[in-house]
Parts: structure tokens; sequence; C-alpha cells
């Protein structure tokens, strides 16, 4: 008799062992983050406002171009860089972000007023650039930076 009790006992501790590892495994399992879960990015948000801005620019110093064409060459160099930022920063957005033209009020149509949004959008993308952990987003934004500034250099010597 003692040693059925002894099998038994082996058989039950056996059997208990196997049962806590599945569980164990379970368990694990169940309390992994799930590779499709969204971690949202503090830094989409921001990258999304510049977008926004940056297609308030372009619509804005295509409307400069219809009323002036003789500032055609140096917006269109605006414009076009404008549109090479925003692809830039598009692998940045949040997923299933489509920035459209933001609802700000207007701004005022003019070329000073332009040149003035291109240094500003400097600073800002600068600053944003500095408080970003993302390496590569920050060397991007850092670029961006250079380039208004060059924006905005461009533009002053166009201003009556």
């Amino acid at each position: 008799m003692s040693e059925s009790v002894a099998a038994t006992s082996l058989v039950l501790n056996r059997r208990t062992f196997l049962a806590g590892i599945s569980s164990t495994a379970v368990l694990v399992s169940s309390c992994s983050v799930s590779s499709e879960t969204p971690i949202a990015d503090p830094a989409a948000g921001e990258i999304e406002k510049i977008v926004k801005a940056k297609q308030d620019l372009i619509s804005d110093a295509t409307g400069l171009i219809s009323s002036d064409p003789s500032l055609s060459s140096p917006l269109q160099i605006v414009i076009d860089q404008n549109l090479l930022h925003i692809e830039g920063l598009s692998p940045y957005l949040p997923a299933g972000s489509s920035p459209s033209a933001s609802a700000m009020p207007a701004q005022e149509l003019s070329l000073a007023a332009l040149v003035t949004r291109c240094a500003v959008f400097s600073t800002n993308n600068l600053n944003t650039a500095s408080a970003i952990s993302d390496a590569e987003l920050s060397r991007i934004l850092a670029l961006i930076a250079g380039s208004e500034m060059q924006h905005h250099v461009l533009l002053t010597g166009f201003v009556a």
C-alpha cells in the first residue's frame, strides 16, 4: 500500500507541475502587449499640426502667385520645398491621419505675412526638434527649420 500511495503522490505532483506550467504560459501570453495595439506617439500630434500649417502656407503661396505672377519663381520654390517637407514628415503622422487644410482663421494674404510665417515656422520647428526624443525625426525637423529660414531670406528680397 505504501508503494501505491507513493506512486499516486508522484503522479499528482507531476500533474500539478504540468498544470502550473501551462497556466503560467497562458497567463504570460495574455499579459504581453500585442503588437497590434497602437501606442500613441506624443510627437504625432505635433507633426500633424506642422503638416497642416505647411498646407496652409502652400495654399496662401499659391494664392499670392495668382494675384501677382511676378512672384511665381520664388514662391514656387517655397511651395515645392514645403511639399517635400510634408512628404518627409508623413511617416511620422498618426496611422489613418490625412491632415487637410486646417480650420484656422484666414491669415493675411501678403508676401510680408508669408515671409514672417516662414521665420516663425523655422523657430517653431527647431523648438519641436529639440523637444523630441526620436533622433531621426529631430534631425528631419531641424533640417526643415533651416529650410524655412532659407525661405524667409529668399522671400525677404521680394518684399516691397
